[in-house]
């Protein structure tokens, strides 16, 4: 799965231009779709200068938004993206994603098929414990970091209720390797997820309009 974008380039005044003017032709000629759609030093800057309209990472979002959306965080190929995206195409990405951590519903999605309680013991602990690992920077999470419950409070039943089952059903549905560590003492321990590069892993918020 691949999203598109653009990128804004800032530099000190009356620096770069030509640079930035000759890259244009040579960005066409590698990558055909790709086009300048602003230049300061020739479009102006307007009444209220430069600004930004929407950047969903740092909840600003344009007035044009539906608020009938929600936020799809992408973990592909050891990356982050954000994305709005409609209610009607949500089903769709859930089908095509290896897993898919439905946070407004605290529901899961593998390979396109729903978990259940056979499946897992739990899918409301286990979409807050991945979600709280894909957040963190490093991937890891201490037990206390986590909302109180039996699984965040014993390792055993973290590890033989929630980690391991998981890693299992994620490997027999996507054929890919999954991997979560689950280290330390009984009652005081650390949880790390490996992202692997062939996965991909997307979770739902809520727009922050709604």
């Amino acid at each position: 799965m691949s999203l598109g974008g653009s990128i804004g380039i800032v530099t000190p005044t009356n620096t770069k231009r030509t640079t930035i003017e000759n890259l244009e032709p040579r960005l066409q000629e590698e990558f055909p779709e790709s086009y300048v759609t602003y230049l300061s030093w020739k479009d102006g800057y307007g009444s209220d200068g430069v600004v930004v309209e929407q950047h969903v990472e740092e909840n600003i979002l344009s007035r044009f938004v539906n608020s009938v959306s929600v936020r799809a965080v992408t973990f592909e190929m050891h990356q982050k993206s954000s994305s709005l995206i409609s209610l009607d195409k949500v089903a769709a990405l859930k089908k095509k994603c290896d897993i898919v951590l439905d946070t407004i519903d605290q529901k899961m999605y593998i390979a396109g098929e729903s978990v259940s309680s056979k499946d897992l013991h739990s899918q409301t602990a286990t979409v807050t414990l991945l979600n709280a690992l894909l957040e963190n920077d490093q991937h890891e999470i201490r037990n206390r970091d986590l909302p109180r419950s039996a699984y965040s409070i014993s390792k055993n039943e973290m590890q033989g209720k929630i980690v391991l089952p998981l890693i299992k059903l994620v490997q027999q549905r996507t054929g890919k390797d999954f991997e979560i560590s689950c280290v330390g003492k009984e009652s005081d321990f650390f949880l790390k997820i490996t992202l692997n590069a062939d996965l991909n892993i997307v979770s739902l918020h809520k727009n922050f309009k709604s």
